[in-house]
């Protein structure tokens, strides 16, 4: 492990493939998690070290990955859409809080939006917090739909960025994650075209009103942290 000016960053590479790792709590009530229902991540990882203060990492968010954290306000994340290759661990080894900014751009389908997490928790299961989202966009010709959202246009062109700056305590280690908001949002689409949301992610619809093309998932965005 590599230590500059008092700050660590740890890129946690993701297994792939999706096998499942879950996650739980014995015995805990999880806010609004269904019953019977545990914390749990398709998409967990190990720990590898970057060696450097400030890195740009492309990464990936697949509908298919799935976490459910718990939240610091105690509900819950949303389930599906979570990044596929890196977790970064942003551990401050100083005496005085640390000031760590997040830069989080789309890279491919213009329309994609991310959100950014946060937890204390070194498991991943609870105490997530979040700190805020990408700007929406319209989308470009890979998706329209205005009746179902304003902004599913198809004329777009800009790719959606935003930079975020969170806190870190002294002596504190936050681990980030990075979600896929728009995956959720296309969610509205799946019963007017009559097929589930993973489908429609993968192989896109054609119907009356919407128009989109397959391959939203896994959706690829850069971060610099």
């Amino acid at each position: 492990m590599k230590t500059i000016g008092g700050v660590t960053i740890l890129a946690m590479l993701a297994v792939l493939g999706f096998a499942s790792m879950p996650l739980s709590i014995a015995g805990a009530t999880h806010g609004n998690i269904p019953p019977g229902m545990t914390p749990a991540s398709t998409c967990m990882s190990l720990p590898v070290t970057s060696g450097l203060p400030v890195n740009t990492f492309y990464d990936e968010a697949s509908y298919e990955c799935q976490m459910i954290g718990i939240l610091a306000n105690g509900g819950v994340t949303y389930r599906y859409g979570w990044d596929t290759v890196n977790i970064f661990a942003v551990s401050n080894d100083g005496a005085t809080p640390l000031s760590q900014s997040i830069t989080i751009t789309d890279c491919c389908y213009v329309g994609d939006v991310y959100n950014l997490f946060y937890t204390p928790d070194s498991n991943l299961l609870t105490g997530w917090v979040y700190v805020g989202q990408t700007p929406n966009v319209r989308t470009d010709s890979n998706l329209v739909a205005p009746t179902y959202n304003a902004l599913w246009t198809g004329t777009g062109v800009t790719l959606s960025s935003a930079t975020f700056t969170v806190s870190i305590p002294a002596g504190t280690t936050y681990y980030f994650r990075v979600q896929d908001r728009m995956m959720a949002n296309m969610a509205a689409l799946a019963a007017p075209c009559g097929v589930s949301v993973d489908v429609l992610l993968s192989v896109g619809c054609s119907v009356a009103g919407i128009s989109a093309a397959g391959g939203w998932s896994p959706a690829g965005f850069s971060i610099t942290i």
